[in-house]
Parts: structure tokens; sequence; C-alpha cells
């Protein structure tokens, strides 16, 4: 019996430390496990947290595409209702037309003392209307932006509240003339430039003959003067003579800036906008 009994207690005991023995493997196991199950979140939080700023940024980007395309389609409708009914090629996008406006503005205000907000409307279009138009689109009205792009891709040009049809003699019968127009300016938009006159007591600013082009300056001196036929004949500059740049004396200094050191030029586009100022 008592052979049984130590017999039994020797297999208890061996089964008692078997099971403790798989108890404690479990255990290490079981903690293995937790430690994995742990660590993964911390493996895989930055996959998802890329994914999830990828998915962002693609969503940024369709609405930025959305919207710009949304912008340009009401930017153009906005360019071909002002322009109407041309489109301007020469003014690109609504920040160059404000650009333009805002020059306008400024100077008949330093002129005059007068706050006036500009509207521009474009009335004539050189390749469209060809050159020998001129005279017949832009003499009915008075205050308008010629806008010149040469066969160099540079742009420049001139504002005058006046136009350039020249003096009625009798029964329609026209001659040149020059006038006065203090708040006359010429610019060069590649250089984001404004030529005002250097002489406010200046008697003379434009010239114009129906018979002729267009002329900044007086007749013999011609700060930009622009031929009859202009698409196909050269126009010249001797800028500067009545206008420099911020109203300078320093005739030398400036030596044909506004054409960007040409003396003649063709002409590949001449755009007219007739401006309306609103106080």
């Amino acid at each position: 019996m008592s052979n049984f009994e130590s017999e039994n207690i020797s297999y208890q005991q061996f089964e008692i430390s078997t099971s403790s023995d798989i108890y404690q493997n479990n255990d290490l196991k079981l903690k293995r496990e937790i430690k994995i199950l742990k660590n993964k979140p911390q493996k895989i939080m930055p996959i998802i947290l890329s994914f999830l700023f990828f998915f962002l940024f693609l969503i940024f980007l369709i609405l930025y595409i959305i919207k710009s395309s949304n912008y340009s389609r009401l930017e153009r409708k906005v360019m071909d209702h002002i322009f109407f009914p041309y489109h301007s090629d020469l003014i690109p996008n609504l920040d160059v037309l404000k650009k333009k406006k805002k020059w306008v503005r400024k100077i008949i205000f330093e002129k005059t003392g007068k706050d006036y907000k500009p509207s521009l409307r474009m009335y004539y279009k050189a390749t469209r209307d060809g050159d020998y138009a001129f005279h017949e689109k832009t003499d009915k009205w008075e205050g308008y932006i010629l806008l010149i792009k040469d066969e160099k891709n540079n742009i420049f040009g001139g504002y005058t509240s006046k136009n350039f049809r020249g003096n009625i003699l009798a029964d329609e019968i026209y001659y040149g003339s020059e006038k006065i127009d203090k708040t006359a300016f010429l610019f060069n938009l590649n250089k984001n430039e404004i030529y005002t006159l250097i002489d406010n007591d200046s008697k003379y600013n434009i010239y114009g003959d129906i018979e002729d082009g267009p002329v900044f300056g007086t007749y013999q001196n011609s700060d930009l003067a622009i031929s009859n036929r202009f698409l196909s004949l050269p126009s010249f500059s001797q800028f500067p003579k009545t206008y420099n740049l911020n109203g300078e004396k320093n005739l030398k200094k400036n030596v044909l800036r506004l054409t960007n050191g040409q003396a003649n030029f063709l002409i590949k586009e001449l755009e007219v906008f007739r401006v309306n100022l609103i106080p």
C-alpha cells in the first residue's frame, strides 16, 4: 500500500511538474504573441498613415484641378464678355487687365485729382479688322488704350483721353493736328513700366491724322509713331521725347526703352480698348 501510494504520489508530482512546464511554456508563448500584437500596430501605423496622406493629397489635387478648371472657364467668360466682340490675345488674364486699369486710374488721379474707376472694352483688333480700318473703328469716341505686339513679341502701347482723328477743316475734310492730353502715358507690359509726360507744361502730347496712324508725342518728335499700314510697313520710335520713365528729364538714360531698343519695328497685332471712366 505504501509503495503504491508512494508511487502514486510520485506519479502525481510528475504530472503536476509536467503540467507546470506546459503552463510556463504556454504563458511564455502567450506573452510573445501579446508582444507581437503590440508591435504590429507600431509597424503598420506608418503604412496606414502613408496611405491616408496619399489619399488626402489625391483628394486635394482633384479639388484643386476642378477649382482651377472652373476658374479658368469663368475667367475666359469674363474676358470674352469684357472684350466683346473679340477676345484679346495681348491681355491674357484678369491680372493684366487689372494692372492696366490701375495705371489709368493712377495717372488720371495724379494729373487731375479725380478718382475714376476705368472700365475697358475692346473695339478694334488689327488682324481681324485690318490696319486700314483703324480710324473707322476708333475715331468715333475719345479715351482708349492702344496695345501693340511687335515681331519680337514685345508688348507696349499707350493711353490717351483723346483720339487720333485729327481736326475737321470743312465738309468732312480732315487735317493732322497736335493735341494736348495731360493724362496720356506710354507703357511697356513686358517691363511692367509706365512712361509719363516729362514736362507737364509741354504744349502737345499726341498727334492725330486720319491719313496716318496714331502718334504719341509731336509730329516731329514722336515717342511712338504707328504707320498708316502698320501690319506691312514699319513703325518707329524716338523715345524719350515727350514721355519718360517716371517723367524724368534725363533723356539719354532710357533711349528706346519703350520699344526694347528698336527704333523701327513691325507690328504683329494692335488692339484698341475704349476706356470709360466711372466716377
